[in-house]
């Protein structure tokens, strides 16, 4: 079962970046030999030292320790009331990079436990030609979707194992964003492709794990090592104004029902907003008040200067 879901990828120790040797229901690293269980054939590859997770705490194919899927009120809300966030550019994004990518691509997708807008793209590769594209999903959750749990900050991958890293809405939930993307670029191969996508005006979600926002040059300079092929607003101002009534009105809560209760008051007034992102997002204007980035971009051995940077902006 585990070498179904990961063929044709060696995983490495987290820790000592060497060879994972199988042993029963455990991985065991060459080099210090540390022990990483196999949970329903899922690998668990965490650096305990260093990690925010643990991996005592993965026990079963849904249960995740400290970080636990969404509960059942909040699964069901979901599929019956609208979003506050409008994507206006993954799917186009996605086009493109398919158009880029060399035919038996390697994709790894780092944050899968929420399917990212537009990645239907790139699924379709999948499903299109049989095994030719191999995709690894990867969160530090285990869902139905996880391939491998494991810690963005230190990938289980040796170098240049694949030809496209996809991390939507991810950065924004690691301590170190810079670590992280060093790490894709370890794992990319030369003229390897990245997508990324991350907030500037959203409010805190996912609890106590939420740490980072960016401005749009703080974004691209987080992927310095990248040449750009594209980059802009994937959600605009009228998201950005939509996540703010939701959170304003959640601002009365006083318990989780109440919150739930607040949350549905304003997603009542605010979820329309979403959609003046069709016309705002084109305008100089919405780079000073946009919601979320996207970056596209390609591997590169030159850093982007810091002059080169600051030419880049786009706002008034």
């Amino acid at each position: 079962m585990l070498e179904q879901k990961i063929k044709n990828i060696k995983l490495i120790c987290p820790r000592t970046k060497t060879p994972l040797l199988l042993d029963g229901n455990f991985l065991v690293s060459e080099a210090g030999g540390y022990r990483y269980p196999v949970v329903n054939g899922i690998p668990v590859l965490l650096n305990d030292d260093e990690s925010l997770f643990k991996t005592e705490n993965y026990r079963s194919e849904l249960d995740s320790g400290e970080v636990q899927s969404a509960n059942r009120l909040k699964k069901f809300l979901s599929t019956i009331l609208p979003s506050i966030t409008l994507n206006t550019a993954a799917k186009r994004n996605f086009e493109k990079a398919v158009a880029l990518l060399p035919k038996n691509a390697k994709i790894l997708i780092v944050g899968c436990g929420v399917r990212g807008k537009g990645l239907e793209s790139i699924y379709k590769l999948q499903s299109n030609s049989g095994d030719s594209y191999l995709i690894i999903e990867v969160d530090v959750v285990m869902t139905p979707s996880t391939k491998i749990v494991c810690d963005c900050h230190d990938l289980p991958f040796n170098d240049k194992s694949f030809d496209f890293v996809v991390v939507q809405a991810v950065l924004e939930h690691v301590l170190e964003p810079i670590r992280c993307v060093s790490e894709i670029w370890r794992v990319l191969g030369d003229n390897g492709l990245v997508y990324g996508e991350s907030p500037f005006m959203q409010q805190v979600h996912m609890r106590e794990f939420d740490f980072t926002r960016f401005s749009f040059l703080g974004h691209r300079y987080l992927f310095k090592n990248f040449s750009e092929v594209s980059a802009g607003i994937c959600c605009g101002p009228g998201s950005a104004l939509a996540w703010a009534i939701v959170y304003l009105f959640q601002s009365f809560a006083w318990s989780g029902r109440s919150k739930t209760f607040f949350y549905i008051l304003g997603l009542f007034f605010a979820w329309p907003l979403k959609y003046l992102d069709f016309l705002l997002n084109n305008r100089t204007g919405s780079y000073d008040a946009a919601s979320a980035w996207y970056f596209l971009g390609k591997k590169s051995n030159v850093e982007v200067s810091k002059s080169h940077l600051l030419k880049g902006y786009r706002g008034f």
